[in-house]
């Protein structure tokens, strides 16, 4: 499930996990868009964070500017 969010100045896109997940999807794509990102590839930012005991990626909007 996705969503979009505002923080402050900042445009989110939100990915959920599921329950039907075998293993944390957001927690994975969170660490290869880490990884990329210290590689050099130009990367959006992430963070990753938890509601009602889930997962949840962040991932900053680049292509959307106030």
């Amino acid at each position: 499930m996705l969503a979009q969010i505002e923080g402050g100045e900042k445009k989110y896109i939100t990915k959920f996990s599921s329950a039907n997940d075998l293993y944390s999807v957001v927690k994975a794509e969170f660490i290869a868009m880490r990884l990329a990102a210290l590689a050099g590839i130009d990367a959006a930012s992430v963070s990753l964070t938890r509601s009602l005991n889930k997962d949840v990626l962040l991932i900053e909007r680049f292509d959307r500017t106030r």
